[in-house]
């Protein structure tokens, strides 16, 4: 075979994809340690074009660890809720990786299409980036995950209940903290209110971790302290349009609550323009307080999750194949 006519100048990993006929992409990662996402044909030929061309890795490129592309991919699935990213969760990986001079990159795939044979292995190739933080509240496919791990690619799954490779807030030390805090003020009739989620997902935990786990930690604070638990639900789901005003029967009569611990905060305004001295406690995605009004508000601890996503990555990276317990994080 004669040798390949090399380009003038410095051989770059572009001169070794366009003479092998393939993406700059795979060309990188075979040539950077990730070559068992390719079939070996293709690793061989990649391999035999570089040192046909002459290619050499740079003293700086030599210098970092394998697989070192500079970037962090965001994983998206299509789902109308399972897949939602809060702006500050956006905010705090992109802060978090500009710090050490990296990047974050957007990819979206099908959720349905996990379980196929052919698509994750296609996906994964296909991502340029030193790990993958995949925000799915939902678990993963078995399939899935095992090819995930065996492509070993660094990777976290955000606000989940996997118990491994994963990083969620602590919803459940926070409503326990919640509830204490409120006990600890004196208050004694003191509900648990839930107007967005049927009974079955709060009490069984059928659905996204955060709904059975802020009842569970309100529940078991209530019970330590000798008294009762009330939980103020629907038994259906409340529709968007519906959810301009809760029902507020339960704020009348002598057993009334003098506080409330809150799942979300739909509902609050209006349960304190009714009842003003109110002592509330909820949980939400934004800023410390509701509107001005008097509430006690739990902040999802989100830029503290996008740090801990990033040094999950960071430890895979340089601990290959280690196996990471998932991580709680708390509130504030």
């Amino acid at each position: 075979m004669s040798a390949r006519a090399r380009p003038s100048g410095k051989v770059t990993q572009r001169d070794v994809a366009r003479a092998a006929g393939v993406s700059h992409q795979s060309v990188s990662f075979i040539l950077n340690g990730r070559d068992h996402l390719f079939k070996p044909e293709t690793v061989a030929a990649v391999r035999r074009v570089a040192e046909e061309l002459g290619y050499r890795r740079s003293a700086a490129a030599r210098s970092m660890r394998a697989g070192a592309i500079g970037s962090m991919a965001l994983v998206l699935l299509h789902h109308r809720t399972a897949s939602t990213v809060p702006p500050r969760l956006l905010d705090g990986l992109c802060a978090e990786l500009e710090a050490t001079s990296r990047s974050l990159v957007v990819e979206r795939w099908q959720a349905e299409r996990l379980t196929e044979d052919q698509d994750l292995p296609r996906q994964l190739r296909e991502v340029a980036s030193d790990g993958l933080v995949i925000n799915w509240t939902q678990a993963l496919p078995e399939p899935a995950m095992r090819r995930i791990a065996a492509a070993r690619i660094p990777h976290v799954l955000l606000n989940n209940p996997a118990p491994w490779h994963a990083v969620r807030p602590d919803d459940f030390a926070a409503a326990r903290a919640a509830t204490a805090e409120l006990i600890a003020a004196g208050h004694r009739r003191i509900a648990y209110a839930d107007w967005l989620h049927e009974p079955d997902k709060i009490f069984a935990g059928s659905d996204h971790y955060s709904i059975h786990d802020r009842w569970r930690g309100y529940a078991e604070v209530m019970t330590a302290a000798g008294l009762a638990p009330r939980a103020l639900l629907h038994e259906r789901v409340i529709m968007e349009e519906e959810r301009r005003a809760p029902p507020l029967d339960w704020l009348r009569g002598p057993d009334a609550p003098t506080a409330l611990v809150s799942y979300s905060d739909y509902g609050v305004a209006a349960a304190l323009t009714t009842v003003p001295d109110l002592a509330v406690a909820s949980f939400g995605d934004g800023g410390p307080d509701i509107d001005g009004l008097p509430v006690r508000r739990w902040q999802v601890p989100l830029a503290a999750i996008a740090r801990a996503a990033v040094a999950a990555i960071d430890r895979q990276i340089e601990h290959p194949g280690e196996k990471l317990p998932a991580v709680l994080v708390g509130y504030r």
